[in-house]
């Protein structure tokens, strides 16, 4: 038989009692949250399956916390080259991730359109793959596969923001390595500073690639314990 507890504490001077893991969701939750994440991607509204947004803060994080403030507070709606996102869908995103695409910038151009300036930075599409640097032959997304999945789409409305520019979608031609883009900005301010980002995601990704660590998660096949080998 247990000994009774002698402890006279009362209950709502005791310490924290033992915690309790949260209860698992319903299958009820998990239905509404799969019907709300399968609507729409809410920065572009295309129906399109999303994976991620790529944020290039560049543009907020040169400029002082008085300025930044006026932007969110003044603008009717947060116009994308404040943020650089880039929102590419679940076909780009991956391959994007792992190294294996990358974006050049070339050249800044000027147009009028309606007596409004508008700039444009023109960038290429490059496919990274592997390369003699690799011993271990992880990387399952190649080059042509990839590259029959997505095709550029063409210039959209304005009033989506410039985010809504350069957009790839699943189907359509195949883009060439080499391929020209370009993402227009108002103000020639928020291109040099796209520019600036680009430029440096683009020499990031040509190290990795010619270190042999395009398409290996991190760089590093040892830390990514599914692809690990054994005999390493």
């Amino acid at each position: 038989m247990a000994a009774k507890s002698t402890n006279t504490t009362p209950k709502h001077e005791q310490g924290p009692t033992t915690f309790q893991a949260p209860k698992p969701r319903s299958q009820y939750q998990a239905e509404n949250a799969k019907r709300r994440d399968g609507n729409m991607e809410i920065l572009t509204n295309n129906m399109t399956g999303i994976d991620a947004a790529h944020i290039l803060p560049y543009g907020m994080t040169s400029t002082s916390d008085g300025a930044r403030l006026r932007v969110l507070i003044e603008s009717e709606e947060l116009p994308s080259s404040t943020w650089n996102l880039l929102t590419p869908n679940c076909y780009v995103h991956r391959p994007y991730d792992k190294g294996l695409i990358a974006f050049r910038p070339e050249r800044i151009t000027k147009m009028i359109k309606d007596s409004e300036e508008i700039f444009h930075v023109h960038l290429s599409i490059h496919w990274l793959g592997e390369n003699c640097h690799q011993m271990l032959r992880v990387c399952q997304a190649h080059r042509e596969p990839n590259a029959g999945h997505v095709h550029i789409a063409g210039r959209v409305s304005r009033k989506r923001g410039n985010i809504g520019t350069f957009t790839m979608y699943t189907k359509g031609q195949r883009v060439a390595d080499g391929t020209e883009t370009e993402i227009g900005f108002p103000d020639l301010d928020d291109a040099q500073k796209m520019v600036d980002r680009l430029a440096m995601s683009w020499f990031m990704r040509m190290i990795l690639f010619l270190a042999g660590g395009a398409g290996i998660p991190f760089g590093d096949p040892r830390d990514n314990e599914e692809q690990h080998d054994p005999r390493s």
